[in-house]
């Protein structure tokens, strides 16, 4: 009857995160079975659950709000936008958004 050799080892996961899976297989080579003698008994290959960690999610600005009404009417006032890191919002180790959420402008610059 045939047997088994060595189990071979575990393959590379096959995703980085998020859960891949890893294969290792075995032969039947020690001996292999010959003359009419049976197979190996049980399974050639097994798998197993690897990198089930979560991915890292980027964030990400959303759009910008409209301008804010000119908070003078005359004499130098400032108009505000803002937009937020929301678009996705950083998860896992995910980068931080880059830049600024909020911008201001001068407006109403005539004299009162």
């Amino acid at each position: 009857d045939g047997q088994y050799g060595e189990w071979g080892a575990w393959s590379n996961c096959t995703e980085l995160c998020s859960g891949g899976t890893q294969l290792r297989m075995r032969t039947c080579d020690n001996p292999a079975p010959a003359y009419g003698g049976a197979d190996c008994p049980g399974p050639a290959n097994k798998t197993r659950s690897c990198n089930e960690h979560s991915c890292p999610v980027d964030g990400d600005w959303t759009e910008w709000s409209t301008w804010s009404y000119c908070n003078k009417p005359c004499g130098n006032g400032y108009e505000n936008r803002t937009r937020s890191c929301t678009n996705p919002s950083p998860m896992h180790g995910g980068k931080e958004c880059q830049g600024d959420g909020h911008q201001a402008k001068i407006c109403n610059t005539h004299q009162c």
